[in-house]
């Protein structure tokens, strides 16, 4: 499989703000227009660490040209280390994704997050990894290559793409 076409849009799905910067700037660098979901405010330790956190992962999205970054507030899901904790939230979060790619007029081309062992193995990115893939996998694929409302290219899995 050839490496992502980053001259259309990209949404990049992350469990953390700093995440973006920490495991995905060559992605950011590269993407023509890119809009990052983070899933959490990354408060683990305080609701008031998860605003300041929010705010810098904004002013973070500002610095490359072309992307956007979101932090909705999804019931359940918080930045924890303990293993299952997105376990039945998994609906919402794909929900969120969906309207994200329709709002980017349902054309997002390339979807990206961690792989299986979420980088650094921490369990929320993970989480990503395996609530995308199932969602994906998951895809109603018409015969022209349409998945509901999403178009889909490819159904195979495929090894993670460095981008250089």
């Amino acid at each position: 499989m050839e490496a992502p076409d980053f001259n259309v849009d990209t949404l990049l799905v992350t469990a953390h703000p700093d995440d973006e910067v920490m495991f995905f700037t060559p992605v950011l660098l590269a993407a023509k227009r890119c809009l990052i979901l983070c899933l959490t405010d990354g408060g683990f330790r305080s609701r008031e660490d998860g605003e300041l956190r929010r705010r810098e992962f904004k002013d973070s999205c500002k610095v490359y040209d072309g992307v956007e970054g979101i932090v909705p507030r999804i019931d359940g899901v918080e930045d924890t280390p303990k293993a299952g904790t997105w376990s039945g939230r998994e609906r919402a979060i794909v929900k969120v994704m969906e309207s994200k790619i329709s709002d980017l007029g349902g054309k997002v081309v390339n979807i990206i997050t961690f792989d299986e062992g979420g980088v650094s193995g921490h369990v929320n990115h993970c989480d990503c990894c395996a609530i995308l893939r199932s969602w994906f996998d998951n895809l109603p694929v018409k015969k022209d290559g349409c998945g509901g409302a999403f178009e889909v290219r490819g159904k195979e899995r495929s090894e993670p793409h460095r981008v250089r």
